[in-house]
């Protein structure tokens, strides 16, 4: 009797371990950024910044296209251009996206940051212009300068509050 007991007992020690665990791997997803469950050690990204940080970007847009959970367009697929790691604290990638509707998107930087001790991409709010007869049509207009709100609501600051370089445009 005292063996079966003991069986039970670690049978239900088990049992809760592994719930515990699988509600602890939930519970870090949701509260890590996509920018964050992306990122990379530091002193990974110091042995090949380039590499590295492409590496960094490609799992990022990857994520992107198997997150189910986002709003919006889906993303349906990625393709990484140059990469310039001359600014190791700053790693410049080049994609060029494509959404479920819409035009093909020009290639659009993005950066690969240091984040205390990883490197992330750097999250950015881009619009591209697609309206037809437009001077600049199918480019697009990036910036890092948002304030997001808990609705979901992105503010990006307008004319007057800042030149466009300084306002990342």
């Amino acid at each position: 009797m005292g063996h079966t007991r003991n069986v039970l007992v670690l049978m239900v020690i088990m049992a809760a371990s592994l719930c515990a665990s699988v509600y602890g791997a939930e519970y870090w997803r949701s509260t890590q950024t996509l920018e964050m469950r992306t990122s990379r050690p530091a002193e990974q990204v110091a042995d090949n910044p380039a590499e590295q940080g492409e590496a960094i970007v490609r799992d990022y847009f990857t994520a992107l296209m198997n997150d189910k959970t986002l709003e919006g367009t889906p993303l349906t697929s990625f393709e990484i251009g140059r990469t310039d790691a001359s600014d190791p604290d700053r790693i410049r990638v080049s994609v060029t996206a494509q959404f479920a509707e819409g035009p093909e998107w020009p290639p659009v930087d993005y950066f690969v940051v240091r984040a205390g001790d990883r490197y992330k991409v750097q999250k950015q709010v881009c619009v591209m212009e697609a309206l037809p007869d437009t001077p600049g049509k199918l480019t697009a207009r990036c910036t890092s300068d948002y304030t997001e709100s808990i609705d979901g609501t992105i503010s990006v600051p307008g004319p007057g509050s800042g030149t466009p370089a300084e306002n990342g445009l």
